[in-house]
């Protein structure tokens, strides 16, 4: 009986220790492609995130630096002077194109007017074209013949002008910014000296 078990088990030997050799190439194959996807999926995802962050930086910025505001314009350094002791004075001045932007303004040029307190006009001064750099201030020098009394005492002068000009964003995009100069000069006559001016 022992020789009939023998016999059997030999007509029944146990399986190969090792899967053929195309059943290794198979999941060999199978390995590779589960570890080349999960790879270039893991690519992909970075390159996506990387991308995704450059465009928001990107639009962050230019919603930052793209806007364009109104530049700021005043008068400083003002005197009067009278030479030949009669009605007619002359006023000198600088004007100040303070640009805040961060990209250049250009702006037309302009006539300014001084004005008594009544509203008459006294006397008008050109402001000529430029351009104003990015956060940088533009000086121009202004000049005007004032004709008419101005009275006795204290006199209140006002300057007006209007600065038409663009913000050039990017060099691509032009945004139309008007500024604007009102200015408040009080004088004393005896002395023909700037006792306060004042620019909203």
């Amino acid at each position: 009986m022992e020789d009939r078990y023998n016999h059997e088990a030999q007509g029944y030997p146990l399986a190969p220790p090792s899967m053929p050799r195309s059943h290794q190439t198979i999941y060999t194959n199978s390995s590779t492609n589960y570890t080349n996807y999960h790879t270039k999926r893991r690519k992909t995802i970075k390159r996506l995130t990387l991308v995704a962050i450059f465009v928001s930086t990107l639009a962050a910025t230019l919603l930052v630096l793209g806007r364009a505001t109104t530049p700021r314009v005043r008068l400083v350094d003002v005197t009067l002077t009278n030479n030949n002791n009669n009605d007619n004075f002359l006023l000198t001045g600088r004007v100040l194109v303070r640009n805040r932007n961060f990209w250049r303004y250009e702006f037309d040029g302009a006539m300014g007017t001084v004005r008594a307190a009544n509203g008459t006009s006294l006397g008008r001064f050109a402001i000529h074209d430029g351009r104003a750099s990015a956060r940088s201030t533009r000086r121009i020098y202004v000049f005007a013949d004032l004709r008419g009394p101005l009275g006795s005492g204290e006199a209140r002068l006002r300057v007006e002008a209007r600065l038409r000009g663009e913000v050039r964003v990017l060099r691509v995009v032009s945004r139309d910014r008007s500024a604007v100069l009102n200015c408040t000069i009080s004088v004393g006559l005896p002395i023909r000296g700037v006792q306060n001016l004042r620019c909203q």
